[in-house]
């Protein structure tokens, strides 16, 4: 019985040591340290800094990646009136302040490969670091597919620290690598939708650097998990119609209601929110993906609204805000190994960083995230197609569950799939 404990004990070490001996190579082999000459803007010399992102190489897929510093004079938003629940707010210019961030771009190294379209991504910065969420989720398919992807350093709390760390660390990149990254500056998270609107048009409209070197822009998708959701909702209602930067908006796990105009006003807790909804005078497909624990949890069923033309709620059973793989097997997967869809308990949804009281959720939520289906042209004027007649949740789930956690990270309600 001694040598069964002490294999299993073992066992469970070497399944915690990995991913982490795993990060620690990673401190090494991005460079963060090294000695580069950073620009005031344009393209940065060395390998990005990105933590919350998957630990493959690229280069064996055809991708490469890069840095580049976007600078200039973001403007803050109010409205004038109290926002409405549809979503249809006028807004007008608050004050302006200057930025300096960055964006990190994963792009087929072959032309020819890359299939025209980019995902731009909100990075999360929920975990106290930034977080490629959907890279983490969807980058088997994105790079099987030939898409390129930018995430953008559009909040705060990546650059600077601060913000809601769900995660009690901050690793902000001016802590993390000084000399890369002590230029950066950020004037506050009411700036943070035009942030990401300037570092979305450097993409789609570039100057005198292109991000996307090569690579011929067809169609640009914006794109955001969970904190990042709730930040992309706001700028889909107040600024999408008139800036018309996007081809679509992909809405990954929002919560209830959607964040202030004012972030650092923001209210103590989501479930004293107002209900938003999507306006439905939008001109380009939004597709709205929800977890089973973003609606029973984190309270977005009072935000479900009837699928249109234009925007489509797919709501996925079983599956977690937060699970197994986008916090731990999605990180190191290459699209070759079957086991990454294996139900496995582990209370760990973090290796040794978070550890959660109840199994973590295994639900396939990676595989049902297929971007390949969510491609808007103007030649179909914009239709897509958002799963099985815009699946909704309804009785009869499989799944175990043990109780409800308010900690979205833990799993649905600590559900996970049943055999």
């Amino acid at each position: 019985m001694t040598g069964i404990i002490t294999h299993l004990f073992k066992t469970d070490i070497r399944r915690l040591l990995l991913p982490t001996a795993t990060l620690l190579t990673l401190l090494f082999a991005t460079g963060c340290w090294q000695d580069v000459e950073v620009p005031d803007e344009g393209y940065v010399p060395g390998i990005p800094w990105l933590v919350g992102s998957t630990l493959i190489k690229l280069a064996p897929f055809g991708y490469e990646k890069a840095e580049y510093f976007i600078q200039g004079t973001a403007k803050s938003y109010t409205t004038p009136e109290p926002r409405s629940s549809d979503g249809k707010w006028d807004v007008t210019v608050e004050d302006e302040a200057d930025f300096r961030t960055r964006i990190v771009v994963y792009r087929p190294t072959d032309p020819a490969k890359f299939n025209g379209t980019v995902i731009i991504e909100w990075l999360n910065v929920s975990g106290g670091t930034e977080a490629s969420s959907e890279w983490i989720m969807a980058h088997t398919e994105l790079m099987r597919s030939g898409y390129a992807w930018v995430g953008v350093s559009a909040q705060k709390g990546g650059i600077e620290g601060g913000g809601v760390n769900v995660i009690s660390i901050s690793l902000r990149l001016k802590k993390l690598n000084p000399k890369r990254y002590g230029t950066l500056f950020h004037p506050g998270d009411k700036y943070a939708y035009d942030i990401f609107n300037q570092a979305a048009k450097a993409v789609t409209q570039p100057g005198h650097f292109n991000p996307l070197g090569e690579l011929q822009l067809e169609r640009a998708i914006a794109s955001g998990e969970s904190q990042s959701a709730d930040h992309l909702l706001t700028y889909i209602n107040a600024l999408a119609l008139q800036e018309k930067v996007f081809d679509g908006y992909y809405v990954h796990s929002r919560v209830h209601g959607s964040m202030t105009l004012q972030p650092e006003q923001r209210e103590r807790d989501f479930s004293e929110r107002e209900t938003v909804y999507v306006r439905d005078d939008i001109d380009v497909p939004v597709l709205i993906f929800q977890t089973e624990s973003d609606l029973a949890v984190l309270g977005a069923d009072a935000d479900s609204q009837p699928d249109s033309d234009m925007i489509r709620t797919w709501e996925v059973a079983g599956t977690a805000h937060a699970d197994r793989y986008v916090g731990n097997v999605g990180l190191t997967d290459k699209g070759d190994n079957p086991a990454v869809a294996a139900v496995v308990e582990t209370r760990y949804a973090v290796p040794i960083v978070v550890k959660c009281p109840n199994p973590v959720n295994s639900g396939p939520q990676h595989f049902i995230e297929q971007l390949d289906s969510y491609r808007s042209t103007p030649a179909t004027g914009g239709a897509f197609y958002a799963g099985p007649g815009g699946w909704r949740i309804g009785e009869g789930s499989i799944r175990q569950c043990a109780g409800r956690h308010p900690y979205p990270l833990c799993g649905c309600a600590h559900c996970h799939l049943v055999r």
